[in-house]
């Protein structure tokens, strides 16, 4: 047989097969370290049963020169042969000492260690720890109760500890979490739920501009209903006004009308007010619908506004301590008198220090006609010739009373009217004779001329019922006497009036006034300031006070500009001042104070709002303080012994809290540890302490257990010997499992006296897990590259990193446009949610600064998402079912582009793609039909088509096109999915978004469409 055809190697027979090559190509993940296996090793022992020689200095070899074979006549390979039996006894041994030497090598390294100890260890050589995670942060806002045993209940005032504790509510699959506040809080009842002021008394400008407003939904106005506004100023300047618009508001229990002269004359007293305010309507301006479709989504993505980290961020100055109005003022004077402490706090509060102006209106419940108005014309006799008819008019319709000296101080009305009493007010709505009317006739007066009309006002003197009879009409009449003529007689115009028909018939009187109780005016303007107006007086409210501010936006604009409902947001906010004064009318310095008004608490945060609130859907939480995720525990650790070195004890409730803090590590324990109640202090090593130092080291297992280990008595000292004289106390609960949702903390477990209830009205965040082995594994390396300073920009990169509670991170250098800056992207431990008000937000830009370059603007952005949508034919082997091997394509698709494994920057590629699906077993062949990356400005684009723009009416030239589908327009497949680092964006719409964060391409599990698997058949 030739060589070219014996390549299968079956008829070789056995061979020498050990030891295999231990030779490994570089960057595996895994080291080949067998000399040999259980089958490798039994073969080559049975090979080398019939070559075995022995090896003897001068006594190998037989007479011919040959070596001595001793196992030649061990024929059998019979495995029940005690002989081969005991090979196989061997082989066994190999194959296990060989298994866990390769295993032992493994361990050995940083990237093929398997084991979370063997890393951890490997780790700490280099003097690198593993991150332990970190807590999360959450604001509490408490409820304080009323004080029940005084009559009437009034306002208490408590101080909550610190170490306050309060628990969440789980979800399902979740475990309740426990949160301890950081520091103590002075809490009162009044600071509860801080109001912005909602409305302000009414005043002549505004009910010229904006209509009126009456207690209650009651008032029984109608449209063209009169009524009369006395401004104070005498009868002569009051104003009448017909109703236009009457809209009941029942949830805040007043009545809103809009009003116009009471007649159409354009020198009509009041014609200066306006039927309605359009200004004052939410939404009325229109803006372009794709300008306004844009800013929806730019409106909702908008990230809430950053307070200062603590009191000592506050940009105070004397100037804004000690401004006019300021609450410095009255705490200084309950200081130098404190019997002031009780008094002057209601006395500010109800005091009216603006001079009230009494406005006061009307409601004229009857409109009546003079009496006769009705009355037909009287035929004219002479004699039994019928010469005419005579009209009605004043003189035949009162008789006596118009032809008396003081015909026009009476008014008789067309009925009884028995409701109308003295002193009130009377509305007569009459025409203007022409000039130079003559007496005889009846003078006409033109039709539709509005200026035509004279309206006066009187009060009624007396008011008495009379039967009248005239012109054939007999009836009960109203006559009231008024205080001074209804008709001037200036003119001499009184005898052509008296004989006018047109007089008597197209007046109109009200009267019966009615006086409608008046309340505030609303304040439509939304609070988008940082200076806000609060509802009342509010005492002793001190700068630097943490308070958040809750409600529904105001800012989010449809398509037509009107405001979106529902949508609802809080921020975190600190107070820069606060200061109590009177408003004024304009915000001109010259203008005076509101009229009647009184003193009220205006606040100003330190931070403008990112935000704009409904005012009447806006809550001010005053009663807020931070706490941090875990729960504290006392416990005694053991008895000291001196006779021990390196004296270990262990906490029993794992894991241990650790809190963000500024500094190189972004983490610090919460462990307190006292020795005969003597504290002794954590270091991260006992190598070079003196025997003297009491210090000591901590380790934590892979069960997230914590180990105190005392010093030897040379390097750190012994603890004395004592009885359960060692002591500790710290808090347990860490990483994510605290990172909790707005309103799911509200179990109070520590319930300090007056304290009604809790809740979290934002979110709690930076709640990091600790690191495992594969994180460790990446970052071990990192702790000796940047060595806490920071000059290169990759240097920014490494460090943060390895900073509690970051899982990636990457730096470049931009420009802004001006200036260079050093533009850090990250992404939290697990990619949890950091907001840029947290603590681990906070400290982490603290440490960059104090380590890095002070003269070099820093900016650190979270990072950008890429969805991948990967679609894919898949052909399986025979015998091999779809149902159990797409789950299996589908795991370790996750896996292979699951967060965790992939980098910030780091490209998909097609190759990379099917070589994950074809390692599964039992695939036969990979078609990729779409291989893609939405990002999240693609998904914008989407719903602002969809549903914000759904309604636009498309273009000419778009009426023929057809436009693509959301999945028409990605790419069919893509050879590289380019994923972008951090970049400057020349196209971004304002100053915030010029430079854009580094992306990362994962494949979610919780977007289940954004991976198809498709059998192939047939």
């Amino acid at each position: 047989m030739d060589s070219a055809s014996s390549t299968c190697g079956c008829c070789e027979g056995l061979e020498k097969l050990t030891p295999a090559s231990l030779a490994n190509r570089p960057g595996l993940d895994a080291l080949l370290y067998r000399a040999g296996t259980y089958s490798t090793f039994f073969e080559t022992m049975l090979a080398r049963l019939s070559n075995l020689a022995i090896e003897v200095p001068n006594a190998g070899f037989d007479s011919e020169g040959k070596p001595i074979l001793p196992l030649t006549g061990l024929t059998t390979r019979d495995s029940g042969d005690p002989a081969i039996a005991l090979l196989d006894a061997w082989a066994t041994v190999a194959d296990v000492l060989t298994f866990y030497d390769e295993r032992l090598a493994n361990e050995g390294y940083l990237r093929t260690a398997t084991e979370r100890r063997s890393v951890l260890e490997l780790a700490r050589l280099i003097g690198y720890t593993p991150r332990p995670g970190v807590a999360a942060t959450a604001y509490f806002a408490y409820t304080i109760d009323e004080d029940r045993s005084v009559t009437p209940a009034k306002g208490m005032e408590v101080t909550i500890p610190a170490g306050s504790r309060a628990q969440s509510v789980p979800e399902p699959n979740e475990l309740p979490q426990s949160f301890e506040t950081a520091e103590a809080l002075r809490a009162r009842t009044a600071w509860n739920k801080l109001q912005p002021r909602l409305s302000r008394p009414q005043t002549a400008e505004s009910m010229r501009t904006k209509g009126l407003y009456f207690k209650g939904i009651a008032t029984n106005l109608k449209p063209n209903d009169p009524i009369l506004i006395d401004f104070g100023e005498g009868m002569d300047k009051m104003i009448p006004l017909r109703v236009v618009e009457v809209t009941a508001d029942t949830s805040a229990n007043r009545t809103h009308i809009t009003v116009r002269p009471l007649s159409d004359s354009k020198k009509a007293v009041g014609a200066d007010f306006v039927v309605a305010d359009a200004a004052f309507e939410p939404g009325s301006a229109l803006v372009e619908e794709g300008n306004n479709a844009i800013k929806f989504v730019d409106s909702l993505k908008k990230a809430p506004s950053i307070p200062p980290p603590n009191t000592a961020g506050l940009d105070r100055t004397l100037n804004t301590a000690f401004a006019k109005g300021a609450d410095v003022f009255p705490r200084m004077l309950t200081t130098f008198r404190p019997a002031l402490g009780n008094v002057l706090k209601p006395a500010i509060a109800n005091a009216t220090v603006a001079p009230s102006v009494d406005i006061k209106v009307y409601a004229l419940r009857v409109s009546a006609s003079l009496f006769g108005h009705s009355a037909p014309a009287q035929p004219l006799f002479d004699g039994d010739l019928l010469r005419g008819f005579e009209p009605p008019n004043l003189e035949n319709t009162m008789g006596e009373l118009a032809l008396s000296a003081e015909g026009f101080l009476f008014v008789a009305l067309d009925a009884e009217y028995d409701q109308i009493k003295t002193k009130s007010f009377m509305l007569i709505d009459r025409p203007i004779l022409a000039k130079g009317e003559s007496p005889q006739g009846a003078p006409r007066i033109p039709p539709n001329v509005p200026d035509n009309r004279r309206v006066t006002i009187h009060s009624v003197e007396r008011i008495e019922t009379a039967t009248m009879a005239v012109l054939g009409v007999s009836a009960k009449a109203s006559v009231a006497t008024i205080e001074r003529p209804w008709f001037s007689d200036a003119r001499g115009d009184a005898d052509v009036a008296s004989k006018s028909t047109a007089m008597l018939r197209a007046t109109r009187v009200f009267a019966q006034s009615e006086l409608l109780p008046l309340a505030e005016i609303p304040i439509p303007d939304p609070i988008c300031d940082a200076e806000i107006e609060l509802d009342d007086f509010y005492d002793e409210l001190e700068a630097g006070r943490w308070v958040i501010v809750s409600g529904e936006r105001s800012d989010v604009l449809d398509v037509n500009g009107g405001q979106v409902p529902g949508i609802k947001s809080a921020e975190l906010a600190m107070l820069l001042s606060v200061s109590h004064r009177v408003v004024k009318i304009s915000p001109n310095d010259e203008s005076p104070v509101l009229p009647g008004d009184k003193t009220h608490t205006f606040i100003t945060l330190s931070t403008k709002p990112a935000y704009c609130y409904a005012r009447d859907k806006m809550t001010i939480y005053g009663n807020v303080i931070k706490a941090t995720h875990g729960e504290t525990r006392k416990e005694v650790l053991g008895s000291g012994d001196a006779s021990k070195p390196m004296q270990t004890f262990a906490l029993r409730q794992p894991p241990l809290t650790f809190l963000a803090v500024p500094t190189a590590a972004g983490a610090a324990s919460t462990l307190v540890l006292r020795v005969n109640e003597v504290e002794w202090h954590e270091t991260d090593t006992l190598a070079g302490l003196a025997p003297d130092d009491r210090k000591f080291i901590t380790k934590i297992d892979d069960e997230s257990k914590t180990t105190v280990i005392f010093g030897n008595g040379r390097e750190g000292a012994r603890p004395p010997t004592g009885r359960e004289n060692v002591t500790a106390v710290y808090r347990n609960g860490i990483g994510r499992p605290g990172n909790v949702k707005a309103g799911q903390i509200n179990q109070l477990t520590t319930r300090p006296l007056g304290v009604k209830e809790v809740i979290n009205p934002l979110p709690s965040t930076g709640g990091a897990d600790r690191e495992d082995r594969d994180q460790a594994r990446k970052n071990a390396p990192l702790g000796v590259l940047a060595l806490d300073r920071l000059v290169s920009v990759q240097d920014y990169a490494d460090f943060t990193r390895t900073f509690a509670g970051i899982g990636k991170a990457s730096a470049v250098k931009l420009s802004d446009g001006a200036r260079e800056v050093i533009h850090v992207t990250i992404a939290g431990a697990n990619d949890i949610p950091i907001e840029k008000h947290s603590d681990l937000y906070q400290n982490l830009m603290r440490t960059l600064r104090s380590l890095g370059d002070p003269h070099l603007p820093i900016e650190v952005e979270l990072r950008e998402m890429l969805a991948l949508i990967i679609s894919a034919n898949v052909r399986v082997l025979p015998d091999y079912a779809w149902e159990f091997i797409e789950p299996k394509i589908r795991t370790r698709l996750l896996e292979a582009f699951s967060f965790e494994r992939r980098d910030l920057a780091q490209d998909v590629t097609k190759s990379e793609v099917i070589s994950v699906m074809q390692c599964v077993r039992g695939v036969a062949y990979v078609d990729l039909d779409l291989l893609a990356a939405v990002s999240e400005s693609d998904v914008e684009a989407e719903l602002i088509k969809t549903t914000i723009n759904a309604g636009k009416v498309p273009a000419d030239d778009e009426k023929s096109a057809r436009l693509p589908s959301f999945s028409e327009s990605l790419v069919s497949v893509q050879h590289r999915v380019v994923v972008q680092p951090a970049r400057a964006n020349s196209k971004a719409r304002n100053y915030s978004e010029r430079r854009n964060p580094a992306q990362v391409a994962v494949l979610s599990p919780a977007l289940s469409e954004t991976l198809v698997l498709t059998e192939v058949k047939g």
